[in-house]
């Protein structure tokens, strides 16, 4: 029976000879009479009226239809000439093609509004030098250069102040959204922390990532999070947690974690790497080893230590007093000096310390000169071949771990690369602890032209001196590298 009998719906097997296809009219160019043209395409044509522009189905291709509209909808027009029609069409395609102008344009000037925002973020400007800077300088050069048609042009771009920060926040969200794809499309990440606190007494906790995207390796910053009260293992811990749940990341995926060796990080029972091993007990804890840097190079014999607060206690006697600095730097204008101010020394900035020995040796001569018309009891430091002799080298050895820093930094570095920088120069301060014991400073030039310039110091002494406990020390810090 099911051969003869022809369901209505069949939704399994449905019959091709019951199928209708669907029958599609061409227009006519002949149909302009009736006041139509083309509105769809050549595939799918369809009538559209040239004087008020309404679109009709394919269905409506029938002279009959198009001639009840005309004589419903336009009885005034019936009876024109067929030019009368081509003018109104062309005045509907003139009026098709501005539109398409405009909607090109609006997409350029939004196109232009992110780009300009971008910028501005990268720049880290105020967002209120768009419009006030920015957008006048361009219209500007574009008047001059090109003509008053593209100046006026460049005034379609929305450059306002809330429009920059709410294109600056849609790339940022569009930016993170991105990020946190990849991360869960990566088999593995790794994560390195650093907590910090600004000028604003705000602390912060930041946190890079590196995951595998494409066949290579990334690296880029996950996220930035603010302490609201402690900056205990809880509170970091808690903030990074938060963000894992809030962006669904799997801890499990954790594969290492990079920190200082501050106590909130390391601590052996609730540290904040305790808690992330707990949750990743296959990732792997690194010691920062620009924090093992650091630590290696803080110490220093007592005489050192002496010449580092003498140098302290100078550049604060000289800056923290206004007049101090102005008349400082107009004496280094007098004499011509290559600098006229000195800099200020911080703990937190860890390259600080070579950069203002530096330019404290630079200008120790306008130093001396300063001191002594001020009457200072620092003043005699400065006269001492000693002292400036100690100096030299501590420039000398800060210019080299600076040197050493910036080295152990960049993009996509691993702790191979790291460790064989490291061990190499291990073996340097071998060597020059070597060279120093035989009276030969060669490899310290500061020093060293000292030494030539003034043969009455007494070399053995700088010898022992120059022996400092960070020698030792980074082998102390270092010792698991080979």
């Amino acid at each position: 029976m099911d051969t003869f009998f022809k369901r209505k719906h069949d939704d399994k097997h449905p019959d091709p000879s019951t199928q209708k296809t669907k029958f599609l009219r061409k227009y006519n160019v002949d149909f302009i009479k009736y006041g139509f043209v083309n509105g769809g395409t050549e595939a799918v044509p369809k009538a559209q009226c040239v004087d008020c522009g309404l679109m009709l189905s394919n269905e409506a291709l029938k002279p009959s239809k198009l001639q009840r509209h005309l004589e419903t909808k336009h009885p005034m027009l019936v009876g024109k000439p067929v030019d009368y029609f081509k003018r109104k069409e062309s005045g509907l395609q003139m009026q098709k093609r501005s539109v398409v102008s405009l909607t090109s344009n609006s997409k350029c000037a939004l196109k232009a509004s992110y780009l300009v925002a971008r910028r501005v973020a990268q720049t880290k400007k105020a967002f209120t030098i768009a419009e006030e800077l920015v957008l006048p300088a361009a219209v500007d050069m574009c008047r001059e250069m090109i003509g008053e048609a593209a100046a006026k042009k460049l005034l379609t771009i929305p450059l306002s102040n809330d429009t920059v920060s709410h294109r600056i926040a849609d790339m940022a969200s569009d930016i993170q959204h991105q990020l946190i794809e990849r991360i869960k499309s990566s088999p593995f990440f790794s994560l390195q922390l650093d907590e910090s606190t600004d000028v604003t007494n705000a602390a912060l906790l930041l946190v890079f990532v590196r995951y595998r995207w494409d066949s290579s390796l990334h690296e880029d910053i996950l996220f930035c999070g603010e302490l609201p009260t402690r900056t205990t293992a809880q509170e970091c811990f808690r903030c990074m947690d938060n963000y894992f749940t809030e962006n669904g990341l799997d801890w499990q995926n954790c594969v290492g974690v990079c920190s200082d060796g501050a106590a909130s990080m390391t601590g052996r029972h609730h540290g904040v790497i305790r808690q992330i091993l707990d949750r990743a007990p296959e990732a792997k804890w690194t010691h920062c080893f620009l924090h093992r840097e650091r630590l290696a190079a803080k110490k220093m014999s007592p005489d050192l230590h002496q010449v580092m607060d003498v140098s302290v206690k100078t550049i604060n006697f000289i800056k923290n007093n206004a007049v101090n600095s102005r008349c400082f730097a107009k004496l280094c204008e007098d004499i011509e000096a290559d600098n006229v101010q000195l800099l200020y020394h911080s703990e937190v900035r860890w390259l600080s310390r070579g950069l203002v020995l530096n330019r404290l040796f630079e200008l120790r001569n306008e130093v001396f000169s300063f001191l002594t018309e001020k009457k200072s009891h620092l003043a005699h430091y400065y006269a001492d071949t000693m002292f400036t002799a100690k100096l030299a080298y501590l420039c000398d050895i800060f210019s080299l771990l600076n040197q050493l820093n910036t080295s152990l930094q960049g993009r996509n570095s691993n702790i191979f690369f790291v460790a064989d920088k490291v061990e190499a120069f291990k073996r340097k301060l071998a060597l020059w602890t070597k060279r120093a014991q035989e009276k030969r400073m060669d490899m310290f030039p500061l020093l060293s032209d000292i030494l030539e310039n003034s043969p009455h110091v007494n070399i053995m002494s700088i010898s022992v001196t120059i022996s400092p406990p960070f020698f030792c020390l980074f082998s102390f810090f270092f010792i698991n590298l080979k």
